[in-house]
């Protein structure tokens, strides 16, 4: 009685658990991943389904459906990556249409072991730095160019003489 008891409490506590770490993921904007290089299976949790906006019940997941969803170029570079991540961690941002708008993703990625000394699997995350990424060239850009009248600024002229001064002088030119 008193073991079914805690068996039954310790299953509670861990759905709770794995409900707030799936909350928790949805807030963040993350996604996880889990994927068996043998079977080629890929598990994606609801997060990040939905950063890669397809739907959980038509899509099937594998590496080769995921890859199929971005560009050639950025296809192998991702393959690569996640064949990587079986041996050590991987890092990596790519980009791909959803919904006719360009979307950027961060993934990362890092090797379990499912054998004493044998990876053949990753887990890892998957997020959306779309906004981040735009945020991001946005401050570039007014850091660098004039408001009014879209001219490069002190800033950029300063950098660029800078960049031309160490070019030339380890050339054994001038400016």
């Amino acid at each position: 009685g008193d073991l079914a008891r805690s068996l039954n409490k310790m299953a509670g506590d861990l759905k709770k658990t794995g409900h707030l770490l799936s909350k928790a993921q949805e807030m963040a904007g993350l996604g996880s991943w889990e994927w068996n290089r043998e079977s080629n299976q890929l598990i994606l949790s609801s997060g990040a389904f939905q950063i890669i906006g397809v739907n959980p019940n038509s899509f099937i997941p594998t590496v080769e459906n995921l890859l199929a969803l971005l560009n050639p170029d950025e296809r192998i570079r991702i393959g690569r990556a996640l064949n990587l991540s079986i041996k050590k961690p991987v890092s990596a941002e790519f980009s791909f249409l959803r919904n006719n708008e360009e979307r950027i993703v961060h993934l990362q990625g890092e090797p379990v072991a499912e054998k004493k000394g044998h990876f053949n699997g990753c887990i890892g995350t998957i997020q959306d730095v779309t906004e981040q990424r735009r945020s991001e060239r946005k401050m570039t850009y007014l850091a660098n160019y004039d408001t009014l009248t879209d001219l490069p600024n002190r800033n950029l002229f300063q950098e660029r003489l800078a960049h031309a001064i160490t070019h030339a002088s380890r050339n054994g030119s001038s400016v």
